[in-house]
């Protein structure tokens, strides 16, 4: 799957490259492979190691999750913030630390 993705990146790169493509056409397609594609690639990729798993191999995932994103925000709270210089109570400071706990958070709702 990883060299099938590359493949298309590879192809779709050279395509805009060789004017194959105009910027509209690019924006038009990232925007449906990041709402579209990329989720159904990620979901079908976790369904099938989840079914390739013993149920019980993977309960203890969500409670390793939980503790790092609890350890991440005290961490972000307490240390990174004041380093910073950021009032807590502010929602510049709630945007960084929901940012820093979630470490792949991208476009996180939460912290809007």
């Amino acid at each position: 799957a990883v060299g099938e993705l590359g493949a298309l990146c590879g192809l779709g790169y050279v395509a805009a490259w060789k004017g194959l493509l105009d910027p509209s056409t690019i924006a038009s397609m990232s925007r449906v492979v990041f709402n579209i594609f990329l989720p159904c690639l990620l979901f079908t990729s976790v369904a099938t190691t989840v079914s390739r798993q013993p149920v019980l191999s993977l309960l203890p995932l969500p409670s390793f999750a939980i503790v790092q994103e609890l350890v991440l925000l005290c961490i972000a709270q307490r240390v990174i913030l004041p380093m910073l210089g950021k009032n807590p109570a502010s929602e510049d400071a709630r945007e960084t630390a929901i940012n820093i706990a979630f470490g792949n958070a991208g476009k996180n709702p939460a912290s809007e």
